[in-house]
């Protein structure tokens, strides 16, 4: 679905590994390996990983067989995606975010086959699914000074199960089938913010990195999405991630039930500025008991209360296997979403069993969880909009903001963005978009079949030295935000508005592009203002010029070309819905107009 692609454009880089120069030697790590995992029943190998478009291919062998894998990175963090660093219990400051780290793929096989998990300069990991699951990481997750480009691969269920439980306490309660408010209510597509807390002991386990920390988390809340947007329609989007790097931290309870109070009194108390609809505290400590994870039932939404809010915790590296660990998160979540008491005994039990692994699987959800979900969900006002709301608006998009709200029918997932009247000689006076820090809007989908141009005027007034606008649009072909502009404030305000005209990629053609508009600074601001007018999105003038370069030209023939044999819809140039030679006759007449 859509809503899982709303992803802030970030520089996306990877760099691959050199291939070693000297003979790689397993056996140098086995026995550390074996002893970490508990089992020998892997191999250690070196993954060849190579830049595509948008992502990474991989070769990988699984068992018997080899397999090429098609990574593509996907929407996971908010448009305001921040990361904090806590050194001690008083010094926070924000830094630079890695790049993000969260990859979906397919396998290249007539088996067909899927991958989830997060990539970094140290390698992928997560699961490939190829007959049968199977878990891959980086050998330097596991040994630190390993050399780079090697993974451990074993099969699911290769890790021997634990005595694992869940420490929320509770009744099993299902929906009341006969209270017809409750039957009434549709679900719909949904997004969660979470923010996640990641304590001083978990920091150390993933090699005192930032880095690590960061992309281990997102691997975790994109597996856990697969299962939550197949059942549930909701997605979760990582808003703020706080990275604990020394002690003390607040944190010092190995005892569940205490570290879930100190959890939620320590966001209750120093936290509540960070933007969040739930909270999770990922927890290197070795938890007392067989508890591996515990839950508020019911938060979502309520961030003033320690001990009603939406706040769960998960001693994430209990297992090293991927699918256990996203189930974990995705049970404590399920608890926060008000699952009550677990599922043990009903033959659908999955996710919400009590003990890891001990009903039928961990990667759905059972009848009665999906009831209660669908009974609570629309509830949770906090919640945005999911991005598969499937209704379009008119291509060429023409706003001038001539009214006193945000056009519904122009206009999706708005999120605090309004419409205001104190800027400077704005060229369609007196009303205009008006977007402070931390706001944004976007245009609901629209079919895009040729070469495009958007055309704005802007204004900014109040606004810090460096803070910004960021222009994104929406790449239909493999749902991601890409940014178009950034535009920097110097500071000064304005007082007339400057006109900007930006020729889209080639790549924005498609059936929902969208354009999304994000005021960003640092820290909270109420002071930055950012103003919009006379907004256009509209056929180039030059429709022959295919790949925007100012010219029609060969380059344009041969875009032309690659798109009608492949039958994409970019070749679509009389907008039918066919490829066919109707549209190469449609091309031909405006490459000879030229420009």
């Amino acid at each position: 679905m859509l809503a899982t692609l709303a992803l802030s454009a970030a520089a996306l880089t990877f760099t691959p590994q050199p291939p070693s120069q000297t003979p790689f030697q397993p056996g140098a790590y086995e026995e550390t390996v074996a002893a970490l995992l508990g089992h020998r029943s892997f191999t250690i190998q070196e993954v060849q990983l190579a830049p595509v478009p948008d992502g990474v291919s991989m070769h990988i062998q699984l068992g018997e067989c080899g397999a090429w894998v098609e990574l593509r990175w996907c929407a996971l963090r908010t448009p305001l995606f921040r990361v904090l660093v806590a050194d001690g219990l008083s010094n926070v400051r924000e830094v630079t975010p890695p790049p993000p780290s969260a990859v979906r793929g397919i396998v290249n096989d007539p088996r067909g086959g899927e991958a989830v998990g997060s990539l970094t300069d140290a390698g992928f990991a997560g699961v490939v699914e190829l007959d049968g699951r199977w878990n891959i990481v980086p050998l330097s997750r596991i040994i630190p000074d390993a050399p780079p480009g090697m993974h451990v691969v074993y099969a699911m269920g290769s890790e021997s199960s634990g005595d694992w439980t869940c420490g929320t306490v509770g009744e099993r309660v299902a929906p009341r089938a006969s209270d017809g408010a409750q039957q009434d209510r549709s679900l719909g597509a949904r997004v969660c913010e979470i923010a996640c807390d990641a304590d001083y002991e978990f920091y150390t386990a993933n090699g005192s990195s930032i880095t690590n920390v960061i992309a281990d988390i997102e691997g975790v809340l994109n597996a856990t999405n697969v299962i939550y947007e197949q059942d549930a329609q909701l997605t979760f989007e990582l808003g703020t991630v706080i990275v604990r790097v020394s002690e003390p931290d607040p944190y010092t309870s190995t005892t569940p039930s205490t570290l879930l109070t100190e959890f939620g009194t320590e966001w209750v108390n120093n936290q509540q500025s960070v933007a969040r609809d739930v909270a999770q505290l990922f927890t290197g400590k070795d938890l007392a008991g067989s508890t591996i994870g515990i839950s508020r039932v019911a938060g979502v939404c309520i961030t003033s209360s320690a001990t009603l809010g939406g706040y769960s915790l998960v001693q994430s590296r209990f297992s090293a296997e991927f699918d256990r660990r996203a189930a974990l998160t995705a049970h404590e979540l399920g608890h926060t979403f008000s699952l009550t008491g677990h599922c043990d005994g009903d033959w659908d039990c999955r996710v919400m069993c009590a003990a890891m692994g001990s009903c039928n699987g961990y990667r759905s959800f059972d009848a009665i969880s999906l009831s209660a979900f669908r009974w609570y969900i629309p509830t949770c006002a906090c919640l945005s909009p999911g991005e598969s709301d499937p209704t379009t608006t008119a291509f060429p998009f023409v706003d001038q903001f001539a009214g006193s709200t945000l056009s519904s029918s122009r206009w999706m997932a708005v999120d605090g963005a309004t419409i205001g009247y104190a800027s400077m000689n704005p060229p369609s006076p007196p009303s205009v978009a008006w977007i402070l820090a931390h706001n944004t809007m976007r245009t609901r989908p629209m079919p895009i079949s040729v070469p495009s141009r958007l055309t704005v005027w802007t204004e900014t007034r109040g606004t810090e030295n460096g803070d910004k606008l960021l222009i994104e649009y929406f790449r239909t072909s493999d749902g991601r935000w890409v940014t178009l502009a950034e535009l920097r404030a110097d500071g000064v305000s304005q007082t007339a508005f400057v006109k900007r005209e930006y020729d889209l990629p080639i790549d924005s053609i498609g059936s929902y592009f969208a354009v999304r508009f994000t005021g960003w600074a640092v820290g909270a601001d109420s002071t930055d203002n950012w103003y919009l007018d006379d907004l256009s999105i509209a056929p180039i003038p030059c429709p022959g010029d295919i790949n925007a370069d100012g010219f029609v030209n060969g380059d344009d023939y041969d875009f032309f070309a690659g798109f009608f044999e492949a039958g994409d819809l970019r070749a679509d140039f009389n907008a039918d819905g066919f490829v066919n030679g109707d549209d190469y006759d449609a091309f031909a007449e405006h490459f000879e107009a030229g420009c």
